[in-house]
């Protein structure tokens, strides 16, 4: 039942009156006599939740509302400005300037008006010029006023889990709104999606963090609350107050946010994608079939931004992202490298995670600079030919208050169940794979990245975890699929899913996963049953040939079936080889430090090993440090050791990466058939007595080759006869043991004369000498 205004005031024994206004108008009775003769018709039994700030549609009450009384239409405005003493209705279009009656003493105003000044479709012409009791002035718009951004269609596609760009609709937005006469107005376009919070408000420095000021609206039945505030600018520090049904209120960060603050402070700020002009067209339109392409040469550099090189200006400990990209560009250049694969950038409020433990999934992290400084580094990266990967971290979150855990006072991001929504390894909390606006937010943050920031391509962490419901859980401590397997089916429908939507919208992008098992198809297309992915890290490869090499090398050949059992199994997936943060933390050492033997040895023993990973078939990731044999294990909170290089061997070993990736890039045989076998034909792979490995890479031409000789033990090997394919000259391109590394210059400089004589099954053959614990690279002259 609707009350009126006259009887809500005896009810409540208020009457309703004006203040003084600062400005000449001098009584309340002169005030009066200004007000329409028409009684306010707001319903009483919404005044409570409006001002106690929990109405799921604040515009059922405030804004405009066309009214009729006595066959009079009219329009009444109502706000609610708790902190102000008067309030005036200003429209200069009209030439209106007319008092507001205070219909409660909470703050709530009301004025009765023509309805001329209220345009339903472009907003209104009119303004509020309220003042405080401190007889301060403002003037504002009526941000109840506005009608909605999002369309029944985009609550449906948000429902529906297909609104891939819903990072366009979500979050906070630079929107203008423009009258038919060209008249309009610009703020920021608020949405978030919160389907079981009572209410949520927008609070920010622009209303001293008030939640009762900027209420927003609830669209049902999608959950999505949303708001427009006029005339807020770029920069703006945000958060969203959000009321649960058991009446706690907790300050959460926008899952959509695009910036926030440097942590340990948590707002988001609100910031504006698309106002960088890029200027990396030919890297973008060339990718696909040149940088990405499956078959081109792939050396990626894993970073971590704030590792690599710190700070020593006293200008604090992190680079700026455009310091950044100048200095590893130039470093990348040097060492040839093809990308650069960066740990995590999405902002993470505790810096020993890594990154890893995510709460801004859309927000470049601040620690480095703002977006449009990120925006730089790739673009700069990109015209200088090198490109950008990323960590996506899909598989869990944290349990920080401000992020998504319990975001609405309920599980929403998360499964309830702790044994599918927690995460035993981390303390986390996993992703609600099955519900279909957590699939969107995922799906839609990770074509984010590929659109607003032109990268290059996402490497997805701990796929495993993803994918079995049992990982790393006890009996008991997991729940079965609907076929009482252990699969993650909703997972797995998510990442099938994720890869499509990625080489659909963009095409040339790499999709990588670090999936440590043997579940099958991962990098095999989806129309095929397998996942999607573009490549696989072969995290088989990464740990027999670590074990191997830990081996005191007299030991090696009762383990040689560890180097071998990788070309087993080496083109059922599209193979990355990894050494990469992980290899170097958490007690392991630094890869110089797992090397067996006195110094000389672990310096052989860590060439050996970068220059088998260079020649065995698949793409190369080497995480940073580990390029200038670095001796202490990483540390997120100190920079290289770059202070190394005034040594020879440290020199050395940054030398042969470089010469490696030159002769890598320069060799067709070594990158352009990782995924096939018929890039791959052993010419040894028995003689564990002496450690020896020999083999051809071939290119997609199979008479362009190169063989590989590779000796892993410390002993020169003299006479050592090999088949050879063909006859002829063949150069010795590179030997690992060559003096400018570091070694001890044994080898076959500057090439070896093949004779008609069988051996290995082979009708040619010479006799080398193998350096020791060192690889050799040999191409026939042409």
């Amino acid at each position: 039942m609707t009350t009126n205004l006259s009887q809500f005031c005896d009810q409540t024994r208020q009457t309703p009156r004006f203040e003084k206004h600062s400005q000449g108008i001098s009584s309340t009775t002169e005030l009066q006599k200004e007000l329409p003769a028409v009684r306010s018709q707001v319903d009483v039994q919404q005044l409570a939740p409006v001002i106690h700030g929990y109405h799921e549609n604040p515009f059922e009450v405030l804004g405009p509302h066309e009214i009729e009384e006595n066959g009079r239409r009219a329009l009444a405005v109502r706000t609610y400005l708790p902190e102000s003493s008067q309030v005036w209705l200003i429209d200069e279009k009209h030439g209106v300037s007319q008092p507001m009656r205070r219909i409660h003493p909470a703050g709530l105003f009301e004025a009765i008006c023509s309805p001329e000044i209220n345009d339903k479709s472009n907003g209104p012409s009119y303004k509020f010029r309220a003042v405080n009791q401190a007889g301060e002035q403002t003037t504002m718009h009526d941000h109840y006023a506005y009608p909605p951004l999002l369309t029944d269609y985009d609550l449906h596609l948000l429902a529906e889990g297909r609104h891939w760009d819903s990072y366009e609709r979500l979050g906070a937005h630079r929107r203008e709104i423009t009258n038919d006469a060209g008249d309009g107005v610009v703020g920021i376009n608020f949405a978030v999606w919160a389907p079981n919070a009572e209410a949520v408000s927008i609070i920010g420095d622009f209303n001293d963090w008030d939640r009762r000021t900027h209420a927003m609206r609830k669209h049902l039945p999608s959950g999505v609350w949303e708001l427009f505030i006029p005339e807020l600018p770029v920069g703006t520090l945000y958060k969203f107050s959000v009321k649960s049904r058991g009446g706690n209120v907790v300050e959460k960060c926008d899952p959509y946010a695009f910036a926030a603050e440097l942590p340990p402070r948590t707002a988001n700020i609100v910031a504006d994608l698309d106002a960088y002009e890029w200027a990396d067209e030919e890297w973008m339109t060339s990718r696909a079939e040149k940088h990405n392409a499956l078959d081109a040469p792939m050396s990626i550099y894993e970073v971590h931004l704030g590792s690599w090189k710190k700070n020593h200006n006293g200008e604090g400990l992190w680079k700026n992202y455009r310091d950044l990209a100048h200095e590893l560009v130039e470093y990348c250049q040097q060492m040839g490298y093809t990308h650069l694969e960066l740990m995590p950038v999405s902002e993470h409020p505790f810096t020993g995670s890594w990154g890893y433990q995510t709460v801004g999934y859309f927000a470049a992290t601040s620690r480095y600079g703002s977006p449009d400084d990120f925006q730089y580094f790739v673009d700069h990266c990109h015209q200088n030919n090198i490109g950008v990967l990323i960590d996506w971290v899909p598989a869990h979150f944290p349990k920080d208050s401000h992020g998504l855990d319990n975001f609405d006072g309920t599980a929403l991001y998360e499964h309830a169940d702790p044994r599918q929504g927690e995460h035993p390894d981390w303390g986390t909390k996993v992703f609600n794979y099955s519900r279909n606006e957590v699939r969107n937010f995922l799906t839609s943050n990770a074509l984010f990245w590929l659109d607003k920031y032109h990268i290059d391509g996402l490497r997805v962490d701990a796929v495993a975890s993803m994918l079995y419901l049992d990982y790393s859980r006890e009996e008991g401590e997991w729940v079965p699929n609907e076929y009482g397997g252990r699969e993650n089916l909703d997972a797995i429908s998510l990442l099938k899913e994720f890869n499509e939507q990625c080489h659909l919208q963009h095409p040339g992008t790499l999709t990588i996963a670090e999936e440590s098992t043997a579940f099958g198809g991962v990098s095999r297309p989806t129309y095929l049953g397998g996942l999607g992915f573009s490549l696989k890290w072969n995290m088989g490869w990464m740990n027999d040939t670590l074990q191997y090499m830990r081996h005191e090398p007299i030991h090696r050949g009762y383990h040689h079936d560890e180097l071998t059992f990788s070309l087993i199994y080496a083109f059922s997936e599209n193979f990355t080889l990894p050494f990469s943060h992980d290899e170097v933390v958490h007690g392991k050492g630094s890869l110089l430090d797992q090397m067996p033997g006195d110094e000389w040895q672990r310096f052989a023993n860590l060439r050996l090993l970068y220059g088998y990973q260079w020649t065995h078939p698949g793409k190369k990731l080497q995480f940073m440090g580990g390029e200038i044999a670095q001796w202490n294990e990483w540390d997120c909170d100190s920079e290289l050791q770059w202070d190394l290089l005034q040594w020879g061997p440290h020199q050395g070993m940054q030398k042969m990466v470089a010469d490696l990736n030159a002769v890598y890039r320069r060799e067709p045989a070594l990158h352009q058939v990782d995924f096939e076998c018929q890039g791959f034909e052993w010419i040894d792979s028995h003689n564990h007595n002496d450690s020896v490995l020999v083999y051809l890479r071939r290119a997609k031409d199979p008479s362009d080759f190169v063989m590989v000789a590779c000796n892993f033990t410390p002993v020169v090997r003299k006479n050592y006869r090999l088949g050879l394919p063909e006859g002829g000259f063949y150069d010795e391109i590179f030997n690992s043991d060559s003096t400018y590394y570091g070694g001890s210059n044994v080898g076959n400089y500057p090439g070896i004369q093949a004779e008609e004589q069988e051996s290995h099954s082979r009708p040619f053959s010479a006799e080398f000498t193998l350096p020791p614990l060192s690889v050799i690279v040999l191409k026939p002259r042409r």
